[in-house]
């Protein structure tokens, strides 16, 4: 393949600092469950599609909510709490980021007929009255020819250029415009093109947990403390516990120190959990569990694509499952706009790993 590797004015790749953290974005968790579900839903079998589709909600291009847009929201309003620093914005970032777009953005997006490419997309039920970010952005790939099923997770502060608005975090464009704009963001800015969405509400989560009777955790002196603070009324203790849907969302949000790889650390823990508790359930229960737990499938399918995409993943049902993260681990640093933490990605590495792993034989 041919590799990105120039930069325009010589400028050097942006590495991450070494010894510093990785950045996840909050949804990683609910990005595993949810996307973990979706996709077992759609590799497992056909026979519920009626029942699926009755949660289906199909928005057609310019139907509201997604026109028009939240022009309202700014960085500050989409961006979470630990995410805010009253620094000063990094020296040169604009000219610096907008130099190195300009070397990616002239190649035309790519598009592989043989891959199907549908972005899922894990967040609170759209209000136009009130700040809307995702929990989760991951592209979910169906790669018949490899017969492969490749998931890619994107971080939602990462830094992006939203088309008609200038940089932002790549969370933002949700926000502002809902999945059209976020899709086009990606297209923009990475280089692939994005036909189809499925937006999952952040809820479900809570409700599959709550719904398998909650998991099994083991809770460290420090979680006990924090959880009888803040839940007096519950029977909470150190060791293992049994935790239902609500203090599991806490928990896989919850940061008790600045290192954000800690955060990431619960959330391994709580997954691994809630995959346990799981494991044992076939393959129409699992279906039945998606179901019963989401409220609300949004997407820009009609119901006849739905369904080709259910046989899409019922054709992937053995297919191996491949994941990576972007920006990649040492391909990107934090720098800060509007006072906001952002990562900023090595762009150039970032379009070819896309690439790479989305297209690869």
């Amino acid at each position: 393949m041919n590799r990105l590797n120039t930069r325009p004015n010589g400028e050097k790749r942006a590495l991450k600092a070494p010894g510093q953290p990785r950045v996840p974005g909050n949804g990683v968790l609910a990005l595993i469950i949810i996307s973990g579900l979706l996709v077992g839903m759609l590799l497992s079998t056909v026979i519920y599609i009626d029942d699926l589709l009755e949660k289906v909600h199909q928005v057609n291009p310019g139907d509201a909510p997604w026109n028009p847009v939240n022009l309202s929201l700014d960085l500050q309003s989409v961006a979470p709490y630990e995410d805010k620093t009253g620094q000063d914005d990094t020296p040169g970032l604009i000219d610096a980021m907008s130099r190195e777009a300009a070397g990616v953005k002239p190649a035309e997006p790519v598009v592989d007929p043989k891959a199907r490419q549908v972005l899922l997309i894990v967040a609170e039920e759209w209000d136009e009255e009130s700040v809307n970010r995702p929990d989760a952005i991951v592209l979910l790939t169906f790669h018949h020819t490899a017969k492969e099923v490749r998931l890619t997770s994107f971080m939602r502060n990462m830094a992006v250029e939203i088309p008609g608005m200038g940089w932002s975090m790549l969370a933002h464009a949700y926000g502002r415009g809902g999945p059209p704009l976020l899709c086009r963001t990606i297209e923009d800015n990475l280089r692939i093109t994005l036909d189809d969405y499925l937006l999952v509400d952040m809820a479900a989560f809570k409700r599959v947990v709550d719904r398998i009777g909650g998991i099994d955790l083991e809770l460290s002196d420090e979680e006990e403390l924090y959880l009888r603070k803040n839940y007096p009324y519950r029977s909470i203790q150190t060791g293992v516990n049994e935790i239902d849907g609500e203090l599991a969302v806490t928990l896989s949000r919850l940061r008790l120190t600045a290192d954000e790889s800690e955060r990431l650390d619960r959330q391994r823990k709580v997954t691994k959990a809630l995959l346990e508790a799981i494991a044992p359930l076939s393959g129409q229960q699992r279906i039945r569990l998606l179901i019963g737990s989401s409220s609300k499938i949004t997407t820009n399918l009609d119901k006849s694509e739905i369904f080709d995409l259910v046989m899409d993943g019922y054709k992937a049902r053995n297919y191996a499952v491949r994941q990576l993260a972007l920006p990649d681990e040492g391909y990107f640093r934090p720098v800060v706009l509007d006072q906001v933490v952002l990562t900023r990605p090595d762009l150039v590495q970032t379009v070819e790993a896309l690439h790479e792993f989305v297209f690869a034989p």
